[in-house]
């Protein structure tokens, strides 16, 4: 392997753990200091606005992902309608 794929490797290496690791920490306090419905209602908005990142950065959205995201969204859809009656 030469020495700037591992650099590389490295580097996505310590954004993947410390991102993550950040990311975790600031959503866990958020959700600890707000009320069910702003956390859930967050939780639920994490997907959408990583699509829309996604295609903003030109990455394309194929049929099998937009049928995985329908299923994903029916399924909080019944679950939530559940929870209310």
């Amino acid at each position: 392997m030469n020495q700037g794929a591992l650099q590389g490797l490295g580097f996505v290496a310590m954004l993947s753990v410390f991102g993550t690791g950040l990311a975790m920490m600031m959503n866990y306090k958020l959700l600890s200091i707000s009320t069910p419905l702003f956390a859930s209602t967050v939780t639920l908005l994490m997907p959408i606005v990583a699509i829309i990142w996604g295609i903003l950065d030109g990455e394309k959205l194929t049929a099998v992902q937009t049928i995985g995201a329908i299923i994903i969204l029916a399924g909080l859809i019944f679950l939530r309608s559940k929870a209310k009656s």
